[in-house]
């Protein structure tokens, strides 16, 4: 029988097989490296940033499109936003909740107001969250 006719015995691996095994092998090693590095990280609670992004007036109302940023790592739950005018009247004043802000994201919601109100100078702000 000529060599290249020659089975191969099954008990050891060939290169291909060692490769594989080797770049999976340090696969998983990375993934759990990073998987422990991740959780040794500290956590920091929400925190808000808002951003009046749009206002229109449509019909009777104006309304105002409000982008709320959770700065935070950690998630907020039913986020009270409220919009006031920045001359302090809180008579006029607006207000929406989003139910759910994760971290490190940005959620919109829309606030609406009626005609009375000058569109320009309002400001928003987040009144209180809940924590999940």
């Amino acid at each position: 029988m000529t060599p290249s006719r020659q089975k191969r015995d099954g008990s050891t691996p060939d290169a291909l097989e060692l490769t594989v095994t080797w770049i999976s092998g340090l696969l998983l090693a990375g993934l759990i490296a990073f998987l422990v590095w991740d959780a040794l990280q500290p956590s920091h609670p929400a925190r808000f940033e808002t951003a009046i992004e749009s206002q229109a007036q449509r019909g009777s109302y104006a309304y105002v499109t409000v982008a709320v940023r959770n700065l935070g790592d950690n998630a907020a739950r039913t986020v009270e936003v409220r919009v006031v005018p920045e001359a302090g009247e809180t008579e006029t004043e607006a207000h929406f909740t989003l139910e759910w802000v994760p971290g490190r994201s940005t959620r919109r919601g829309v606030a609406v107001f009626p005609l009375s109100v000058a569109l320009g100078r309002l400001r928003a702000e987040v009144a209180g969250y809940t924590q999940p």
